[in-house]
């Protein structure tokens, strides 16, 4: 089998496997939200922000954790 081949067949396993994953996260979040087109514009509103402040506290999460490595790897710098 010509390696181009090979490689392109992993990926596209990789894909599929990916997106199986993503699906099933995906379904979870529908058991406990339902679907947001069913839900009236002010829930679905509601919602999405709440997925944004989700989003920003794991990017803030991340931020301390690096800020806590610099610390520690240069004490007395913060």
């Amino acid at each position: 089998m010509h390696p181009e081949v090979s490689k392109d067949m992993r990926l596209q396993a990789d894909a599929l496997h990916r997106l199986s994953e993503v699906s099933a996260e995906l379904q979870k979040y529908r058991q406990v939200f339902g679907d947001l087109g069913s839900h009236p514009p002010d829930v679905a509103q509601l919602l999405a922000k709440l997925r944004q402040k989700e989003a920003e506290l794991e990017r803030l999460q991340l931020v301390a954790r690096e800020l806590e490595g610099v610390s520690q790897s240069y004490p007395g710098s913060l």
